[in-house]
């Protein structure tokens, strides 16, 4: 399947995220197509990440896997980010094996600082994305879209931030949401 043409849109990597939705209100209100088509093209042209690899599998790219790809200006997260998963991971079972009210709450400091480490992390991972996007909308010429090594490098790009938030998301979820 092609989401672009179940848009009637031209391939590009960038596309008006406002506009995409009127599209989609406007063909589903006229009823034009299969549903389940429809509504999968859009879970693809609203991902930068998705519709980056649909781009380049349309361009013939089979292989999205870049294992091994790591975008070095995103080496603090990688530092940062795995020793405070390991911390919540510790905290996590520590929180579940404390029996006592007091052994809780001796530990509901680490908690709430977890959280706010976590919640910073998130900060940098939101701005990276918004950095990332408005990159990718710099690249070529309006409407068409950039050549298949650099499509490939933003998807690495896009797709390893997209792991960390939501590796970081679930843990803060776990943390903040943790009651006795």
């Amino acid at each position: 399947m092609d989401a672009f043409a179940v848009f009637s849109l031209p391939p590009r990597a960038v596309l008006a995220e406002d506009d995409l939705k009127q599209r989609y209100l406007e063909l589903t209100a006229a009823g034009v197509g299969d549903a389940g088509a429809l509504n999968e093209a859009y879970r693809i042209l609203s991902s930068d990440r998705l519709r980056l690899g649909h781009l380049l599998q349309l361009g013939g790219v089979t292989d999205l896997n870049r294992a091994g790809v790591f975008p070095a200006e995103y080496g603090e997260l990688l530092s940062v980010g795995a020793t405070v998963l390991k911390q919540s991971q510790s905290l996590l079972q520590k929180l579940d094996r404390a029996e006592h009210a007091l052994a809780r709450a001796e530990l509901a400091v680490e908690r709430v600082e977890l959280i706010g480490r976590m919640q910073q992390i998130n900060g940098w991972i939101a701005g990276w994305l918004v950095d990332l996007r408005q990159r990718l909308a710099a690249t070529g010429p309006q409407g068409k879209a950039p050549e298949p090594a650099v499509l490939a490098d933003f998807y690495a790009r896009f797709s390893f931030l997209e792991r960390w938030e939501q590796q970081v998301s679930e843990h803060l979820f776990r943390l903040a949401e943790w009651h006795a």
